[in-house]
């Protein structure tokens, strides 16, 4: 950094160093303030505020900052205490001094590099300039020079830093989680020192999270910023030799280099949060906001009139309410009235009675009776406000159109000053009367003291409104505690009236009074005019005239609005048949039956899933439960719990007319929930259907060319006469269902609640199933509701013909076929099934991926404008769609004639317990019912038929999906081929075409390199030896198990094949009976305590198949470093490569002694533990095994076969852990042997 500054001779370089030192300078002093605030806070007032504590021991404690234990001495004791307390102090302070460092060099270096990144965009922009060939090739060495120095600076920086910020980041991560809970924990403990300190340092670490994750997004983009520069410049205005020469810049310049975490992520502000996603959002939402104030913003300065007014009146329920509120908030906003009225009468009442029939002194008559009558005042105001909420409303427009149609500058400014008076008036009443409450209320109670009585034996406060001792004794707690805390409340309450009618009395008059001035000014612009005005002077007199009578009625007349609407849904069926009526064009009416079709389909389907669904519950279940037996009483289960006080409902007939009213009742309860679904999708589908013809109407009457003046003024006045039409029913729809609307979501909203916690409470061991059920695919945002119900009713119907098959047949398999051919043979159509379900589940996963690609080949053909180009992609995309058919017809023929004609042809098989059997196309057992009997035979059939069909077409969507998506890109590449291809044909190429057409193919394209080189001059006459010693812990670990690559030949061949099938015969000998035990078992705690050994086996045998899978290619990787040992050349080079080789070595070699020390621990610690079993009266020790057996294929228990299976386990868990140990080795040696060849690269 030293050398970069003394080198720097331009001012603009310069400048732009000292940019970025100031950039490093700022985030350093942020993160010290941040840093040392909030520790030495931690460090010293945190323990200092707790003070001494005393444990349950009778010991005080002094708390110390980090608590600690010291063998040699106590540490509570003076001036042990004191010393200690300063040493984590200072050792405090060291640590953050630490942090900060860290922070800041971090900053230092990035800054640094990202100035000196600046200067080399200058360098490489400034070679194009220069004339002199000689001058060029001098700026040419120093821009390689200068590029290579910073390469070497970034890779000294990220060795460096990686592993620093890897304890930064993860440390912080576990300390930023701690913290939450330390957080949690001072919440409980009303801590509110601590829960400040612990958020300060939460803040803390998220800062310097931050700082590390925005330096390493600079550099990142700093580096794109020099790649960009490096290929966008004129490079073919210079000559071919020097051309040739920015090759190489420009193949360094697009490697970017990141800064990382110890190489496993890279610190960005991708890691920190997706800030660029949430900016886009909020600029698009602050566009809105903006352009929204622009036309709106008369709204700003109605609430600059009457903000203050809402919020004082609307708490007690005075603010005018809309008209068009529905019932629920109507009877809200009486029971605030009646509440404010309550709490005021509870204030006057008692105070009252206790004057007429308790009171004697003039003085305190006279006291009381001011509060009595400001209460009683209060009453008249609360009720005036109340009954002449009409007058308020209308006054409240009267200014809402005031500002609306002040539209002139001067006069804007003339009604904004005096609503700004206004509101200081409104605000000076308010602090006053609340101010004056406060103190009447809390002040004055609590200055007077308290009262003794009774002899000494009755202390008590008294209150600012007396009450009666003929209502209650307030002299006694709880009951004077409660009193004057209703007492303020409602004082508050009787304030907050008096504030509202002045506030509001204020307003009006100080918006009379804007008016008048607005007024005036029009009446001295009478004669000249004004740009807003008529050019007539009359209608300026006129205009002055009525704004002037509009001044003097600023209350007008109330409006009487039909609040109570009879006969709102004939009018809506009425509206909508005349609408019918009306339709004479073919698209219209096509466009209509569409939206009405849908409607229906939502009918339909809302009356299948109620009245399924209700019968099921009302019907079904009660049947299926039988008769419950609880305290030795028979209780025959209803619907719902009921108490009849006058008979018993268990009795007979009793039980069966309520058992029938419920149902019945259920019945009505589905028939009116779907006739409020069915006229809301009806009417809203129908307004769908009317917006949509709208649009074409409006669409057709851009077309002028085939419409007279008078014909389109005729068609436009049909489209307004239409529009205005379509409004009124959508008020009317909003009439009609709006209240059932709030009343069908808040009770499914309730009703859905409580089905989650029964659910829970009683079928909490199919949560996990009935998760896996539920299609959770995200529908895209645009998606219409129908949409939206189809998808979901589609997953659900699709996940139940998957497991209709997939569970019946695996009952079949394990609890009643016990023949293993026939289990082998119904293994094929159970995984069909089973890879068709989880293909659907990665479609349904992956839905967002397919959409952005589908997008993207959008995107391709839309952009595609040459007719070579389309003829092209025509000729691929043609290509895709035979391979989707052929897939379709191969699937859909061989599938269907499988699930159709091959169980038909069989007919009616006699079997050897000469019972008659019909054939499925999915053997499966079905507990509950006889799967061959009818009609479950027919519907099981029909079931699966329809259960391979979704199979089917799963895959053939995959298929061609992976073909359609793979021959788009084949044909983007013939493109792309196509104009590299046109750009060699260019015979004298101009800057600009050129240009353009290389921007063309950067922009499809990336640029990458490859370099390949061999010298087969040299040779390394040890290669032998240094290949068997890189590799020779692979073959041992691998060898035994038969995952060695080998070309053996003979008895070799069978013994390989031989030690493969024991292997696999080993690890299926753990897999398969440990996953029938967590199957069976019934004790949930078992079932999760088997599932680490479970997985382990699981995850060992798939790198067992990878590693037999992947022979070929594990052979190759071998013979190459064999010829890598072979060519290297000189004797460093071979030390370089024998360092790397004896690490991977040591890796191999950590790697086996860990694994299988580790399983040999396992092993020692638990077979050797006897264990008693009880069987019967008989108690049998026996061992227990390393991986839970399933006992009904073996009785582990006793002897022999106890210790069979813990050996062939023991000989399972060392080939898994083997092949464990292969694969991790097999990747330590690959890595190090290619960081070896990179090293002699660099060299």
């Amino acid at each position: 950094m030293k050398e970069d500054w003394r080198n720097v001779i331009s001012t603009s370089a310069r400048n732009s160093m000292i940019h970025k030192a100031m950039t490093a300078r700022r985030l350093l002093i942020l993160c010290s303030i941040f840093m040392y605030i909030s520790g030495l806070y931690f460090r010293t007032i945190v323990p200092l505020s707790k003070g001494k504590t005393i444990t349950n021991q009778n010991v005080t404690i002094r708390h110390l900052p980090c608590p600690s234990y010291f063998v040699l001495f106590n540490g509570q004791i003076s001036p042990a205490y004191e010393i200690m307390f300063f040493i984590q102090f200072f050792s405090g302070f060291i640590k953050y001094t630490i942090t900060v460092v860290i922070c800041s060099l971090a900053a230092l270096f990035v800054m640094h590099t990202c100035g000196q990144l600046e200067i080399l965009m200058t360098l490489i922009n400034s070679l194009i300039n220069e004339t002199e060939e000689k001058n060029l090739d001098k700026k040419l060495a120093f821009t390689v020079e200068h590029q290579i120095k910073m390469r070497n600076f970034l890779s000294k920086v990220e060795e460096i830093l990686q592993y620093i910020c890897l304890v930064e980041v993860v440390g912080c991560t576990f300390i930023l989680c701690l913290l939450g809970y330390y957080i949690i924990m001072e919440w409980e403990n009303n801590d509110a020192v601590s829960m400040l300190t612990y958020a300060i340092l939460l803040l803390t670490f998220i800062f310097n999270i931050f700082i590390l994750c925005f330096i390493g997004e600079l550099l990142t983009d700093q580096c794109k910023k020099i790649g960009e520069v490096s290929y966008m410049i004129d490079w073919h205005r210079l000559s071919e030799r020097k051309g040739l020469a920015l090759v190489l810049i420009i193949a360094m310049s697009n490697s970017s280099i990141k800064l990382t975490a110890g190489n496993l992520f890279e610190l960005s502000l991708s890691t920190f949060g997706d800030v660029s996603n949430a900016m886009s959002i909020s600029i698009s939402i602050y566009r809105e906001i903006y352009f929204m104030y622009l036309v709106n913003d008369y709204k700003k300065d109605l609430r600059l009139s009457i903000q203050l007014n809402r919020w004082i009146l609307k708490p007690l329920g005075a603010w005018p309410k809309s008209i068009k509120i529905s019932f629920i908030e109507r009877y809200a906003y009486m029971l605030v009235n009646v509440i404010c009225i309550s709490l005021i009468g509870f204030l006057f009442v008692p105070s009252a009675i206790y004057l007429v029939l308790e009171m004697d002194d003039a003085y305190n008559i006279l006291k009381l009776t001011g509060p009595l009558n400001f209460c009683l005042m209060a009453v008249i105001k609360y009720s005036s406000l109340i009954f002449r909420e009409n007058d308020i409303r209308s006054g409240i427009e009267y200014i809402a159109n005031d500002w609306i149609n002040t539209r002139y500058y001067d006069d804007r400014m003339i009604m904004i000053k005096s609503a700004k008076f206004g509101r200081r008036l409104v605000t000076i009443c308010a602090v006053f009367m609340y101010g004056g409450a406060t103190f009447y209320y809390f002040a004055l109670p609590l200055s007077n003291g308290k009262i003794t009585e009774d002899g000494g034996n009755l202390t008590y406060r008294p209150l600012m409104y007396p009450v009666s001792s003929m209502i209650v004794d307030a002299r006694r707690s709880p009951i004077s505690e409660i009193f004057f805390c209703v007492q303020c409340l409602s004082g508050f309450i009787v304030h907050s009236i008096t504030t509202g009618a002045c506030s509001l009395a204020a307003v009006f008059a100080m918006h009379a009074y804007g008016r008048l001035e607005v007024l005036m000014q029009w009446i001295e612009h009478l004669v000249d005019g004004r740009e807003d005005f008529c050019d007539n002077v009359d209608e300026r007199l006129a205009m002055i005239v009525q704004q002037h009578v509009r001044i003097l009625h600023m209350v007008p007349a109330m409006y009487f609005t039909l609040m109570l609407r009879e006969d709102r849904i004939k009018k809506c069926i009425r509206h909508l048949q005349e609408d019918w009526r009306n339709v004479w064009d073919a698209n219209d009416r096509k466009i209509m039956l569409d939206q009405a079709r849908a409607g229906r389909f939502v009918i339909i389907c809302t009356l299948l899933f109620l009245f399924t669904s209700g019968f099921t519950h009302r019907l079904i279940k009660p049947i299926l439960r039988g008769t419950i037996v609880i305290r030795n009483v028979s209780i025959r289960p209803l619907v719902q719990g009921n108490y009849f006080i006058f008979f018993d409902p268990q009795q007979s007939p009793a039980y069966e007319i309520v058992f029938s009213m419920h149902l019945v009742t259920g019945i009505v309860i589905y028939i009116v929930t779907t006739s409020a679904c069915g006229i809301t999708a009806l009417f809203t589908m129908h307004a769908c259907g009317q917006l949509k013809m709208l649009t074409v109407w409006l669409e057709n009457t851009a077309i002028e060319n085939q419409w007279s003046k008078c014909a389109i003024a005729q068609r436009l006045a049909a489209i307004v006469m239409h529009h205005v039409r379509i409004h009124k029913f959508l008020h009317q729809i909003q009439d009609v269902v709006g209240e059932m609307c709030f009343i069908e979501i808040i009770g499914s909203t309730l009703i859905l609640c409580l089905l989650g916690y029964y659910v829970i409470t009683v079928y909490n061991s199919m949560t996990r199933n009935v998760l896996r059920m539920i299609g959770v695919w995200p529908t895209p945002s645009n998606a219409s509701n129908m949409e939206r119900i189809a998808t979901r009713l589609q997953n659900v119907t699709c996940y139940f013909l998957f497991t209709f098959i997939i569970v019946p047949s695996l009952l079949l398999m394990f609890l009643k076929e016990h023949d293993f051919k026939r289990r082998v043979r119904l293994l094929g159509p159970l995984l069909n099934c089973g890879m068709g379900c989880l293909k659907y589940s990665l479609l349904m996963y992956h839905a967002r991926e397919i959409q952005s690609c589908l997008q993207q080949a959008l995107h391709d053909w839309r952009d595609t404008v040459d007719w070579k180009n389309q003829k092209i992609m025509l000729s691929k995309a043609k290509i895709g769609r035979r391979f989707a058919i052929i897939s379709a017809v191969f699937m859909y023929v061989g599938g269907l004639s499988y699930r159709t004609l091959v169980p038909l042809s069989k007919g009616r098989m006699l079997t050897p317990m000469n019972t008659t059997v019909r054939a499925l196309a999915c053997p499966s057992y079905f507990v509950k019912f006889d799967e061959q009997a009818s009609p479950a035979y027919e519907i099981v059939f029909t079931l699966q038929f329809f259960a391979g069909l979704i199979t089917y077409s799963v895959t053939v969507g995959a298929a061609g999906l992976a073909a359609f998506f793979v021959m788009h890109i084949c044909g983007q590449l013939s493109i792309l081929i196509g104009k590299f291809k046109y750009l060699n044909d260019i015979p004298e190429p101009e800057d600009r075409p050129v240009t353009i057409l290389l921007a063309d193919i950067f922009a499809d394209i990336p640029i990458t390199m490859s370099y390949s080189f061999r010298v087969s001059s040299m040779r390394n006459i040890a290669y032998q030896q240094d290949n068997e010693y890189s590799i020779q812990l692979n073959r041992w670990f691998l060898k035994p198990i038969g995952a060695w690559p080998g070309t053996n030949t003979g008895i070799g061949k069978v013994l390989s094949r031989g030690i493969l099938f024991v292997c696999h015969s080993l690890i299926a000998f753990m897999v398969v009976p440990c996953v029938l035990y967590i199957i069976f078992e019934p004790d949930m705690h078992l079932k999760l305590k088997a599932f680490g050994p479970m997985i382990h086996c699981l995850i060992g045998g798939a790198s067992y198949c990878s590693l037999l899978m992947h022979n070929y290619k594990i052979r190759k990787c071998v013979d190459h470093i064999r010829a890598d040992w072979q060519y290297v050349g000189t004797t460093y080079e071979r030390k370089v490569m024998l360092q790397n080789a004896q690490f991977g070595r040591f890796v191999s070699a950590f790697c086996a002694v860990f694994m299988q020390g580790g399983i040999c621990c396992y092993c020692i610690i638990t077979i050797p533990t006897p264990v008693n079993v009880w069987i019967g009266n008989v108690t049998i020790t026996t061992h227990q095994l390393p991986c839970p057996f399933y006992m009904e294929l073996l009785d582990t228990r006793y002897s022999p076969v106890n210790e069979i299976v813990i050996v062939l386990q023991l000989l399972s868990s060392v080939i898994i852990n083997s092949v464990t140990v292969g694969a991790c080795s097999l990747a330590a040696v690959f890595a190090m042997h290619a960081y070896g060849q990179l090293s002699i690269l660099m060299m």
